[in-house]
């Protein structure tokens, strides 16, 4: 149908590797999904695939899309204080704060 190593866009938002069509996310973006929002994934994939409602599945992709943009934003807020910080510090200049 996909045709061998069919390839498709992580689902991960503004991420644009791309991988198998297998896979939900690029490696490093599911890594960001704690397992308790990964587990309902895989359970809710396999009862799609034997006959079930994907309703469950779309709302577990959901979850997991939230949960890897509230990583990317606590990296971003992370990154913003730690500039704030090496500003305030006078980034290793004379005339810093300390």
């Amino acid at each position: 149908m996909f045709g061998f190593g069919a390839r498709k866009k992580c689902f991960a938002d503004g991420c644009n590797r791309r991988i198998s069509r297998k896979l939900l996310m690029c490696p490093a973006h599911w890594a960001m999904v704690p397992r308790g929002i990964q587990e309902p994934i895989y359970a809710t994939l396999r009862e799609w695939q034997a006959g079930g409602s994907p309703r469950p599945y779309i709302q577990a992709i959901i979850r997991a899309r939230l949960a890897v943009a509230n990583v990317r934003r606590c990296e971003e807020i992370d990154a913003e204080l730690e500039s704030s910080l090496t500003r305030c510090l006078g980034g290793g200049k004379k005339g810093g704060m300390l």
